[in-house]
């Protein structure tokens, strides 16, 4: 498990969210997403994380969809809970 690469693609992915935080239909927004989960599913096969890089997969998929948007409300809140998880496991990782 790379940890520093993790680490990175989880802090890009919330930084798309804050750079496009108005944005509600943007595919580039998403690809951006796809690209760093993409490297978080490369450098792990922990299961925690890959569940939480699945969540922040389908959410981000609603959050810049401006059909699906409309059905679903705080999908933002839910990433961002999702990379704070991995964040904060990763921090617990490294203390062991």
């Amino acid at each position: 498990m790379d940890l520093d690469i993790i680490k990175e693609s989880t802090e890009k992915i919330l930084e798309v969210l804050d750079n496009y935080a108005n944005e509600i239909s943007n595919p580039p927004a998403i690809n951006k997403v796809q690209e760093h989960l993409f490297k978080i599913r490369m450098s792990t096969l922990d299961s925690y994380i890959l569940e939480k890089a699945g969540k922040i997969d389908t959410y981000s998929k609603i959050l810049f969809s401006a059909r699906k948007h409309k059905r679903y409300n705080n999908v933002r809140q839910f990433v961002l809970q999702a990379c704070m998880n991995i964040l904060s496991y990763i921090n617990r990782y490294e203390k062991k």
